[in-house]
């Protein structure tokens, strides 16, 4: 669907919101902000600004965070593919909790 005006301006202020809470270090609203700069959900879409929140939510301890690094790494989502570093991320994050960092590994058979 087309989003409408009001769609966009709660997205925007949404994103405020949690960039105030990100400032205080609060993982999962670091790990939201990597994700709107990921999807371009009220700010223009930048991967490099997303992986940057979500190094500072995982360096917090937020295992979707580290999930989202080891796909980066996998991917070359903004970052150089890098298996083994895929693999680094999707571990620490299985290890915090993370059943999608183990399916990860799953599939790459680790």
């Amino acid at each position: 669907p087309i989003a409408t005006s009001d769609e966009d301006y709660w997205s925007v202020r949404a994103l405020k919101w949690l960039k105030e809470a990100a400032q205080q270090n609060n993982s999962q609203a670091l790990c939201a902000v990597g994700d709107c700069y990921f999807s371009g959900e009220g700010t223009l879409k930048n991967i490099q600004e997303a992986v940057s929140y979500w190094m500072k939510a995982a360096k917090e301890g937020d295992a979707s965070a580290m999930y989202r690094l080891g796909d980066c790494n996998r991917f070359g989502w903004g970052v150089p593919t890098n298996v083994q570093r895929a693999i680094y991320w999707y571990t620490i994050a299985a290890e915090n909790g993370s059943e999608e960092a183990q399916q990860a590994l799953d599939e790459l058979d680790i």
